[in-house]
């Protein structure tokens, strides 16, 4: 039987949060440690949480909410070694989050650089929950724990925002629940529908183009890039395509960079 067809309280959860390089996914930003709590129903489970090597700098404001800094995972494994691990994690369960399009928008991303597809199964938002179903001053987690009198001892860092949106969920439910227990779709119902739906593009470069072939195969691009008055000769490789922005590993930095492919003049595929 599918899941949002399932009582909430005997489906298997997987409440999760990430924590990143900055705020935006399409320019570039990368996961820098990701948490995830396993339940069945409201039970507590497993508890799978580490730091990740995002490949490019942290930027400062982000490295002020969440305390890691460049040093901290310079050893850590890079998303690609750890998903295996976190796609046995989320299989087959119900994904619960707070703005959960902010975590599965980068874990998309992720999926993505790494060459494979991200389907989730039913998403839970106590964001979305919040808004429809209290009255709180601010939505924040932090504001909605301290509301309710919940414990938030590691605020934003993955693991101790996985707890906490467990804790406040754990809350909503019996809040929301007493007379009945609600099927998941019930609760998608009642967080005003679909969570998060999957960031589409139309894409601007056709399959002939020397990026799109590096991006399919792996390969490797000459560009010569123009930012502002200066023009540089640089040799990348794609990992994402963004709209108008390019995510790619530029060998003449030594790093993850963005580009806006507007100012790429040309682009050459290296042989293999």
């Amino acid at each position: 039987m599918p899941l949002n067809k399932q009582p909430l309280h005997k489906v298997p959860l997987a409440f999760l949060d990430v924590e990143t390089t900055g705020l935006r996914p399409d320019l570039g930003h990368r996961v820098i440690e990701i948490a995830v709590l396993q339940t069945q129903g409201l039970e507590k489970g497993r508890e799978f949480s580490t730091l990740i090597n995002p490949q490019r700098p942290i930027d400062p404001g982000a490295a002020r909410v969440n305390g890691i800094n460049d040093e901290m995972v310079a050893g850590a494994p890079s998303f690609v070694q750890i998903l295996p691990q976190l796609q046995d994690l989320l299989a087959g369960r119900v994904l619960v989050a707070h703005n959960a399009p902010f975590d599965l928008n980068f874990l998309h991303a992720e999926y993505s650089i790494a060459r494979t597809s991200f389907e989730p199964g039913p998403i839970l938002d106590t964001l979305k929950l919040a808004r429809r179903q209290y009255h709180f001053y601010s939505n924040s987690l932090g504001n909605i724990a301290k509301n309710l009198h919940i414990r938030t001892p590691h605020a934003h860092r993955a693991l101790g925002d996985a707890l906490t949106t467990y804790a406040v969920f754990r809350r909503f439910s019996g809040d929301l629940t007493r007379k009945n227990r609600p099927l998941v779709q019930d609760w998608i119902r009642m967080q005003g529908g679909v969570a998060w739906r999957a960031p589409s593009a139309e894409p601007l470069l056709d399959d002939s183009h020397p990026i799109q072939i590096a991006l399919s195969q792996s390969r490797k691009v000459e560009i010569r890039y123009q930012s502002g008055r200066y023009e540089s000769k640089r040799i990348i490789e794609p990992l994402t395509l963004n709209g108008n922005y390019l995510v790619a590993f530029c060998h003449l930095r030594g790093e993850q960079r963005t580009f806006r492919l507007d100012r790429i003049k040309s682009a050459e595929l290296l042989k293999e």
